[in-house]
């Protein structure tokens, strides 16, 4: 009988023998988990298909699938997704480093949160050479509501440590647009946070290299292109109509800095970031209805309808411009997940 494991953990590999023994030892060396590594080689023309399969021979829970032809990594990816059986699949990145316990930490924290659909987490930064690169970490930011949000406008999530619950994976396959090649796991998350909680911890789970033959340095016009269309598709689909790319730059760079804006415009931009807000709830208020039941998820429900009502009443009575709106609508948004996270059901 084939083994059922608890995770299944997928890395993409294309021309990276500088760095691929490292993102596998590290993986194997996970403990604490039952798991089996998927490792697909993207058709390299270089030694990794050599060093990976001189590292994983004779090791029963290692998969190695070489593809005939370079696929991208969308097209790898969906390769062997839809054959999956494990209930996580793990992501990971060839260029990276796995710290110690990562699989176990996030197994652990969707145990504990069945609600939650999408899982990564914080990372270490180094260098080509492995060395601390300045600034050394990035903290992501955490809780499903705020994170919902936020990656409506920008990629929050950070790929190489990823863990997805199997079946809502399959139900997403990767986009083989090639206009969102150098930009596909963003993409994956923006049609995904229509219906599903992310989050994230706070611990790091991997070692990033930066180095200079990355998508996101070589590729980074691409890429930036591909992402403010993310960002376009999904405010258009939450609010319901089609807006311009303008419109969704305006809207994500206001995020992070005072643009000026005729007073006309700014009426504009203030009244789109009140709908989206009043929209964006009504969005958390349906996904909760799926995932709570009884008498607590009509309390919260009636809660969050309240502050929808608030801040469209604010906006629309204060004059508040896209800014203030911005602060009220974080200070609301704070106040939405304190109280989802008192109201989550315990653990069965």
């Amino acid at each position: 009988m084939e083994n059922i494991f608890e995770i299944s953990v997928v890395l993409c590999v294309y021309n990276m023998q500088s760095y691929v023994q490292n993102a596998i030892q590290s993986i194997l060396a996970q403990e604490g988990v039952g798991f089996e590594f998927i490792i697909v080689d993207d058709a390299s023309t270089d030694n990794s298909l050599s060093i990976i399969t001189e590292l994983t021979k004779n090791i029963s829970h290692v998969r190695v699938v070489p593809l005939p032809h370079n696929q991208g990594l969308a097209g790898a990816l969906n390769t062997v997704i839809p054959h999956i059986r494990s209930p996580l699949t793990a992501l990971m990145d060839a260029d990276d480093v796995a710290l110690p316990g990562r699989l176990a930490a996030q197994r652990g924290f969707m145990a504990a949160n069945p609600d939650v659909d999408v899982l990564g987490g914080s990372m270490l930064l180094m260098t080509s050479d492995g060395s601390p690169y300045t600034p050394d970490m990035h903290i992501c930011r955490i809780g499903p509501e705020t994170l919902g949000w936020l990656l409506m406008f920008e990629n929050t999530m950070c790929n190489p440590t990823m863990m997805i619950r199997t079946n809502f994976l399959k139900r997403f396959p990767y986009s083989n647009d090639p206009v969102f090649r150098y930009c596909v796991d963003y993409e994956l998350w923006s049609r995904m946070n229509v219906v599903a909680r992310f989050d994230n911890l706070q611990l790091p789970l991997v070692r990033y290299r930066r180095h200079d033959k990355q998508g996101s340095v070589t590729y980074l016009e691409n890429q930036n292109q591909a992402a403010l269309e993310c960002a376009r598709w999904s405010l258009s689909t939450l609010l319901e109509e089609d807006i311009s790319s303008i419109d969704a730059l305006i809207l994500r760079e206001s995020r992070h800095h005072i643009i000026p804006l005729e007073p006309g415009v700014y009426a504009r931009y203030t009244e789109l970031l009140s709908r989206l807000f009043c929209k964006y709830i009504q969005r958390v208020e349906h996904i909760r209805q799926i995932k709570l039941l009884g008498p607590v998820g009509n309390q919260l429900n009636a809660t969050i309808q309240d502050l929808s009502i608030r801040i469209s009443n604010l906006v629309q009575g204060a004059g508040l411009s896209p800014e203030q709106t911005l602060n009220e609508i974080r200070t609301q948004l704070g106040k939405l997940s304190s109280l989802i996270a008192t109201s989550n059901p315990p653990a069965s």
